[in-house]
């Protein structure tokens, strides 16, 4: 029989995240380095073969709409990255280049619908990619993580404060209403950050604090809200419970915090569709419910966050991570049953206050 946590009746709370919609982030990053004279990312999984990755572009609404099954068949609930400027190549309330005819209505028609409900809806800043004017539309020889935290390292707030309001704007148009931010992992090739960037925990107080004061122009009174930096906890209990850990406080018990992921895209060895559904499934959760890494996490009471993207589910659009997913939840779901607490970053913020005060 699997080992039982001693507090075999405690709730597991756990929330998926899922990156980078509508694009294959993977690609277009790459595709847009290259363009700008840097050498690619090369970042393992995601950047192997990344040409070949073309073929995969823009995450197909069938995919999302599977993704939205499973949501509803396991009772999921978590963050979900829009991308207001998609690759830099227009804005999702106007237009943009190079996506199919119909593409961007039909997957927001879906966002909105059957994900907002369920997901706390984050920009992943604007573009994903490059960073990008948004006075202009032009394109920055920046990678955007690495933008965003230079103007936060310089203390650049005010331009900090626009790039956001910008994302912030944008979402609101198509009738989606975020609640945080999602700071992208690119490298800084450019080095303007100057080793400050934000996913290595640098300045995350002052992202925190304009953030709230963005939120506060489209929602006044809002006291808190989260971002995803890809950061880890700092400090105990944090790092025992891994729930939220604020990184800004402000007047009144205004709050920010940084939500935290420890099981970091599981569906990566099948992205290139040439993986092993099961071996993969595996690694999240063995065919016994006795293994994985959602079993180790459970087992030492943290709360679970599972990090996967746009271009992890589909698998050059053959969905084979969505199968993979599939697998994990149902077996997680056998295993533990009503213990599992699906939540949003809200929801774990709220959890955080609770019990760490």
């Amino acid at each position: 029989m699997p080992a039982k946590n001693k507090n075999s009746d405690a709730a597991i709370p756990a929330c998926v995240i899922l990156d980078d919609f509508p694009i294959n982030g993977s690609y277009w990053t790459r595709e847009q380095q290259t363009a700008f004279g840097f050498t690619p990312t090369a970042g393992g999984e995601f950047g192997r073969n990344w040409r070949n990755q073309a073929q995969a572009a823009w995450c197909p609404p069938e995919a999302l709409s599977e993704f939205a099954d499973l949501c509803e068949e396991f009772g999921v609930r978590g963050k979900f990255t829009v991308l207001p400027c998609p690759a830099g190549l227009g804005r999702i309330d106007q237009s943009v280049r190079g996506c199919p005819p119909g593409y961007i209505e039909g997957v927001l028609e879906i966002v909105r619908r059957r994900i907002a409900p369920r997901f706390d809806i984050t920009p992943e800043v604007l573009t994903h990619s490059m960073a990008y004017n948004p006075r202009t539309g032009e394109m920055l020889p920046h990678t955007e993580s690495a933008w965003v935290s230079h103007l936060a390292a310089t203390g650049k707030l005010a331009e900090l404060e626009e790039y956001l309001t910008h994302a912030w704007a944008i979402l609101y148009a198509v009738g989606l209403e975020p609640r945080g931010v999602t700071i992208g992992g690119i490298p800084d090739q450019s080095g303007i950050s100057a080793g400050q960037m934000l996913y290595d925990d640098h300045n995350r107080d002052r992202l925190g604090e304009v953030l709230l004061k963005v939120i506060r122009k489209f929602r006044p009174g809002v006291q808190e809200s989260f971002i995803y930096a890809l950061g880890r906890p700092t400090r105990d209990p944090y790092l025992q419970s891994w729930l939220p850990e604020p990184v800004w406080d402000g007047p009144g018990g205004a709050r920010v915090c940084e939500i935290m992921s420890q099981v970091n895209d599981p569906l990566l060895g099948v992205m290139h569709a040439d993986g092993d559904v099961e071996a993969e499934a595996a690694k999240m959760i063995t065919a016994d419910l006795s293994g994985g890494q959602m079993v180790e996490c459970a087992e030492a009471g943290q709360a679970i966050g599972i990090t996967i993207h746009a271009q992890t589910i589909t698998s050059l659009n053959t969905r084979m991570g969505l199968k993979v997913l599939g697998i994990a939840l149902r077996r997680f779901r056998e295993r533990y049953g009503r213990r599992v607490q699906w939540m949003t970053p809200m929801e774990l913020c709220a959890m955080s206050r609770e019990r760490h005060g």
